[in-house]
């Protein structure tokens, strides 16, 4: 059995926002006016241990993270994690090599799932995790300091030629119905200098009415390897959430793992 892969950029080490995640430890040794004292007492050595916390502070858009449709659209108040249907998390991957400067439209994505041996015909029930590789996430973090915080204008070089996915290659690709999820190792699906976030929205495809989404997954990491597609195209993927708050959300951090 091969070992699981990680692709998990932690919350601290990313904050596209500038809004780092702090941990501030709190020791429960009574001298805090809030927290009781909870001591440990080894059994063999008789020393004594306080119980440690932490005070965790972060924003939810940092590192590895899921966007939910409440991020862009008034209307989706109720669109979250607790109405996402949670087998849309866990799939088989369907790794999309996208080439640096390319603007993916409908011909462009028709070509990238028939060199996978993808049917283009239309279909009801969603298979694939979708993952749009640029290999840019590795450069992205090349950009930060000690907190996770970017260098803008670093940031922006790495921007540049990125590949994207146009609106009209958005729709196509949720008119085909392929995708439990998408996720990309960079920190946006769009074409540069593309205005509105149109592409973004079309594959979240919200529907207030029924709770339903496509979950958006950005800052995927690890994936520049040269043989990563070959060592994980095909494999089962799996998105975990753990225990969010139950306060809808915009974003969420996750951890991605090929199984």
């Amino acid at each position: 059995m091969s070992p699981e892969i990680n692709l998990t950029v932690s919350p601290d080490k990313f904050s596209i926002d500038g809004v780092p995640t702090t941990a501030k430890p709190r020791i429960f040794d009574g001298k805090d006016s809030v927290l009781p004292e909870i001591a440990f007492e080894h059994p063999h050595t008789g020393a004594t241990t306080c119980e440690q916390s932490a005070v965790v502070e972060t924003f939810c858009f940092n590192g590895t993270a899921l966007l939910t449709p409440k991020a862009f659209d008034s209307t989706c108040e109720d669109l979250n994690v607790d109405t996402l249907d949670r087998s849309r998390l866990n799939g088989e991957l369907l790794i999309l090599n996208l080439e640096p400067g390319i603007q993916y439209g409908i011909a462009e994505i028709r070509s990238l799932l028939a060199a996978q041996g993808i049917s283009l015909e239309p279909r009801s029930v969603p298979k694939y995790i979708v993952f749009f590789r640029t290999r840019l996430m590795e450069q992205v973090l090349e950009t930060t300091d000690a907190t996770g915080t970017p260098d803008y204008s670093k940031l922006s070089e790495t921007q540049k030629n990125r590949p994207g996915i146009t609106p009209e290659g958005a729709r196509y690709l949720q008119e085909l119905g392929l995708a439990k999820t998408f996720m990309i190792d960079n920190i946006s699906f769009e074409v540069p200098g593309q205005q509105g976030f149109h592409a973004t929205q079309l594959l979240a495809n919200p529907h207030p009415g029924n709770g339903e989404f496509t979950p958006l997954v950005y800052h995927v990491g690890g994936t520049d390897n040269e043989n990563f597609t070959a060592e994980c195209q095909g494999k089962n993927v799996r998105i975990e959430i753990g225990n969010p708050p139950k306060k809808e959300l915009s974003g969420y951090p996750v951890g991605v793992f090929v199984e």
